[in-house]
C-alpha cells in the first residue's frame, strides 16, 4: 500500500509544473508618426488630455492658455529637446474657445493652436 502511496505522489508531483507566462510587449512602430497638439490649427480637448508636443532644445519652457487676449494659466516646466507629453486639466474652466501657447524662456512664442474645450 505503501508503494501506491509513494508512487501517486511522485506522479503528482512529477505533473505539476510552474505555469509559463508570456509577456507581450508592445513597441512603437519605428518611423510612426505622432500628431502633436500643434499640428493642427484648432483641437477640441477634454479634462485630463494628455497633449503631446515638441521641443526644440534643453530649456525652461511655458505653456499657457488665453482668452481673448488674457492669461487664463500658465505652466513653467523644463524639459530635454523632443517630444513631451503633458496632461491638460480643465476642469475649473468654463467651455469655450482658448489659445494655447508654448513660450520659450525668453517668452518668445514657440508654438500657438486654438483649444475648444468641452
Amino acid at each position: 500500500m505503501r508503494k501506491i502511496y509513494y508512487i501517486l505522489i511522485f506522479l503528482f508531483l512529477l505533473s505539476c509544473s510552474q505555469d509559463e507566462i508570456e509577456v507581450i510587449v508592445d513597441e512603437p512602430l519605428v518611423g510612426t508618426v505622432v500628431s502633436t497638439i500643434f499640428d493642427k490649427e484648432e483641437n477640441i480637448v477634454t479634462n485630463e488630455m494628455e497633449l503631446v508636443f515638441d521641443i526644440p532644445s534643453e530649456g525652461t519652457y511655458y505653456l499657457v492658455i488665453t482668452q481673448k487676449g488674457s492669461v487664463v494659466t500658465k505652466e513653467k516646466f523644463y524639459k530635454k529637446a523632443g517630444s513631451t507629453f503633458h496632461t491638460l486639466y480643465t476642469s475649473s474652466m468654463i467651455n469655450g474657445e482658448y489659445s494655447l501657447i508654448l513660450w520659450n524662456e525668453n517668452k518668445e512664442e514657440l508654438n500657438k493652436t486654438i483649444i475648444i474645450i468641452k
